[in-house]
């Protein structure tokens, strides 16, 4: 019976870890595209 519970908490673990590792690759992704995206658009709009 401790077993299953062992396992289940494990399991409840890793999917929490591949969870928090997707949005910190999703969001390492989206915050140089969403910071560069409006520079490439208007490049000539300098100081």
């Amino acid at each position: 019976m401790r077993l299953t519970v062992a396992v289940a908490l494990a399991l409840a673990l890793a999917l929490a870890l591949a969870l928090a590792l997707a949005l910190a690759l999703a969001l390492t992704l989206a915050v140089p595209l969403t910071v560069a995206a409006p520079l490439t658009v208007s490049p000539h709009r300098g100081p």
